[in-house]
């Protein structure tokens, strides 16, 4: 398995450096990018723009929870999922 993480100042500059990364011919990787669920839409346009592609498919843009939930059932580990006040709850905990 192969990670690249990608960070920087500002929203924009890491994901032009994330999506340059991007081999769209090589389908013997999935590429997933995970970002903040309202930027999900974004992301693929930003994507489709910068790649100057049409279609794509080993490309996936999501959220980290759909990502967790992902790497979860490749890792076969079950989870419960909880609500937005019991994970605030468990994030107050974890600080204390």
């Amino acid at each position: 398995m192969k990670i690249d993480v990608v960070v920087g100042n500002n929203f924009k500059d890491v994901n032009q450096t994330a999506i340059k990364m991007i081999d769209v011919k090589n389908f013997k990787f999935q590429n997933y990018i995970i970002v903040p669920d309202r930027f999900s839409l974004l992301m693929e346009k930003l994507i489709f723009q910068t790649l100057k592609i049409t279609s794509t498919l080993n490309i996936s843009v999501m959220g980290i929870s759909r990502f967790a939930a992902i790497v979860f059932e490749k890792l076969d580990i079950s989870y419960d999922i909880v609500s937005k006040q019991e994970s605030l709850l468990i994030l107050r905990t974890a600080m204390i």
